[in-house]
């Protein structure tokens, strides 16, 4: 069985969309999580046997390893189809037929990895965050146990002086908290639609991003009241229930361009084969 040293092992997790990080991978082996065993070469660091980081991916993302899988055998096959010499006798109508039919089964399975890829994508998000909140949230831990005594005295005078203040603050900027002018959403746009390749010079797109910043805010730039639901913010497109604006609008843009474009390679698709 094959083994894997550490830099082989991350580029096959980032394949998998796990961790891009060298740094996650040797603390999961220190954790058990992965098993690895220390190399003779000191260069290599840890080896990792082809069982054990596989066995870890399925545990991480269950079920991705076979949709990669099958459609890694599909393309194989697909290629191989394509490379075999045809037979004089086969009819040409039932070739054009069989290519017709593969090329319709390829679509499919390109149109349900890429769903695949964006529900990992969006996985991936929630799950930096949750680190990153937890990080903070042990740092002030350890921060109050060490001070406990102080922090009690100085939290009964902020309760006692500062909290009618805090509560008025909330009150008054609830509605500028959701206010988003359609050019500052233009701009927390740039980076997803870079990441799309959306191109905003094209006339289409921009009426596309219209359409979504019409679907949240209304023209006075108000996050739109249907949209909001005991302090949280639904998607109108996945009914998502979020917190954050800014998640709101990638989640939003993510979900509307994505349609568009299988919409298109659909079209495509579609065109080429009645040529």
């Amino acid at each position: 069985m094959r083994e894997y040293n550490v830099h082989e092992a991350l580029a096959i997790l980032k394949k998998y969309y796990i961790t891009d990080s060298q740094q996650m991978v040797t603390r999961w082996i220190r954790q058990g999580r992965i098993q690895g065993v220390r190399s003779d070469y000191r260069k290599e660091g840890y080896l990792i046997s082809e069982e054990s980081l596989f066995d870890f991916i399925e545990e991480e993302r269950p079920g991705l390893s076979s949709v990669y899988e099958i459609y890694d055998e599909f393309i194989k096959n697909l290629q191989v189809e394509k490379n075999r010499k045809l037979d004089i006798e086969l009819d040409i109508e039932e070739i054009h037929l069989k290519l017709r039919n593969l090329e319709e089964q390829l679509l499919e399975v390109q149109q349900e990895k890429q769903i695949v890829e964006m529900n990992l994508i969006e996985q991936l998000e929630e799950k930096r965050e949750l680190e990153e909140e937890n990080e903070l949230l042990t740092e002030l831990y350890e921060l109050i146990q060490a001070d406990n005594e102080q922090l009690k005295k100085q939290l009964k005078q902020l309760n006692t002086s500062t909290l009618p203040t805090k509560q008025n603050k909330d009150s008054h900027n609830t509605k500028s908290k959701y206010n988003v002018s359609y050019s500052e959403f233009e701009r927390t746009s740039t980076d997803l639609l870079d990441e799309l390749n959306v191109d905003l010079k094209d006339l289409s797109n921009q009426e596309q991003l219209k359409k979504v910043y019409n679907e949240l805010f209304e023209k006075n730039g108000e996050l739109r009241s249907e949209l909001l639901d005991s302090g949280n913010i639904i998607c109108p497109y996945t009914k998502k229930s979020l917190k954050q604006v800014k998640r709101i609008i990638n989640n939003a843009l993510r979900h509307h361009f994505s349609s568009v474009m299988r919409e298109d390679q659909a079209i495509e698709s579609m065109i080429q084969v009645s040529e």
